[in-house]
Parts: C-alpha cells; structure tokens; sequence
C-alpha cells in the first residue's frame, strides 16, 4: 500500500514519472522537479522569495534522497500527505516527501548565515524521521506567511478586561492554527 502511495504521488508531482524508470533516471527528474517546484511556488507568490534567494537550490535538489521515502510506513505516509503536504486548487499534492522535509528545512533556514547547509543539516534529520516538526510548521514553513509554532499557553486574569481580550488573543491564534492551552 505504501509503495502504491508513493507512486501515485510520484505520478501527479514529477514530471515524466514512469514506473519502470531506472532509479538513477527517476532520482534525476525528482531533482529536476525540486527545481522547478521552488521556482514555480516562488514565482506563484506562495513561497516567500527568500526560497530562492538564500539558498543554492541545485545543491539542495542534490541532497534529497529517495530511498529515504522507504522509511515511512503507509500510515504515516499517508497521513504527511493528506494533512501536511501543499496541494494544488484540485487537492493534489505538488510535493513528494523529499520535497516537504526539504521545504520545511528551508523555511527554518531562511535567516542563517549559512542557509544552505543548515537546510541540508535539517533535512537530513527530518528525512531519516529523527525529527519531525509540529503541525503548524509542516503546514507554513517556507511559505510567505509561515506559522511556526503550534501551540501556545495564555494566562488569563480574573478581570473582564482580561478575559475579553484573552478571547480575541485565541481567536488570532487559532485563525493561524496555533492550538491553544
């Protein structure tokens, strides 16, 4: 089931995707389709400019390791795909897993001084699922307005004031699907 998975996100995100594509063949056009999927999310408005700015996007696209996909098993695979991965207007994903742990490893690399490497440094954890960020973060990372926390304690006071505005502090946090304690 996870291999049937696999391939049919592999059919609607890299281009020419076949089946029986020798590995070195298939791993040459995921790379190729990283490539392309910054440039086209950046250009589109939904990945901050920073994604291709900061970063040296073929040695990244050089990083990503296929055989990695293997570790997942089909309900993880399946649940990173339906609630993390980004999806076009139709709900197809336009990320393979490589590509989500490489996006997020972007987005929490923008600032640093060595951008590409620390993404390299976080990809390599995430994709061998040594680390696996919280929801928000695997939602938002990388895009324009990225929300990297997930959740958040609010002390509330004992005075209407307070409490009022404590109501409208949630309400700003769960419209940015921060959860709440």
């Amino acid at each position: 089931a996870k291999r049937l998975l696999l391939k049919t996100v592999y059919r609607k995100v890299v281009k020419d995707f076949h089946p029986d594509d020798p590995a070195e063949v298939f791993a040459e056009k995921h790379k190729k389709g990283f490539m392309e999927y910054v440039e086209n999310q950046v250009a589109s408005g939904v990945f901050d400019p920073r994604m291709k700015s900061n970063f040296d996007i073929k040695a990244l696209a050089d990083t990503l390791a296929l055989e990695r996909d293997e570790l997942f098993q089909y309900a993880g695979l399946d649940g990173l795909m339906n609630r993390y991965s980004i999806k076009d207007t139709k709900q197809n994903p336009i990320e393979t897993p490589q590509y989500f742990f490489m996006r997020i490893a972007m987005g929490l690399s923008f600032n640093e001084k060595e951008s590409t490497e620390t993404a390299k440094k976080f990809y390599k954890k995430m994709s061998r699922l040594e680390y696996v960020a919280g929801g928000s973060t695997n939602l938002a990372a990388g895009k324009v307005k990225p929300a990297l926390s997930n959740c958040y304690l609010l002390e509330i006071h004992d005075d209407m004031q307070h409490i009022a505005k404590s109501v409208s502090d949630v309400m700003l946090l769960s419209k940015g699907s921060g959860g709440i304690g």
